[in-house]
């Protein structure tokens, strides 16, 4: 087992939000991830960045699409994903 110290890799991570009523919410939460998206280091000594923010929208109520938007031109990093449709939260199927 190599020590994680001495690697150079960076870890690239996607994180994935998916937005409901996020036109409060969302400007602080991108800017409380910018940060994150310059290369650090975790205690263990691996080295990681957020490569990406996807910001799912569902066409749910509200103005959240226009926020998203306004992200994704201000910050390279955003990305919004549009479904075609409101999916709305799934049960798990009953047991028969």
């Amino acid at each position: 087992m190599s020590d994680a110290s001495n690697s150079s890799e960076v870890i690239s991570l996607s994180v994935v939000i998916p937005v409901y009523r996020g036109e409060e919410t969302l400007p602080e939460l991108i800017s409380e991830l910018q940060p994150f998206t310059l290369e650090q280091e975790t205690p263990d000594g691996r080295l990681f960045r957020i490569d990406e923010i996807l910001l799912v929208w569902d066409r749910g109520p509200a103005g959240s699409d226009t926020v998203i938007r306004e992200l994704s031109s201000q910050f390279s990093f955003v990305k919004p994903v549009w479904l075609s449709r409101n999916f709305g939260q799934q049960q798990p199927p009953s047991p028969a």
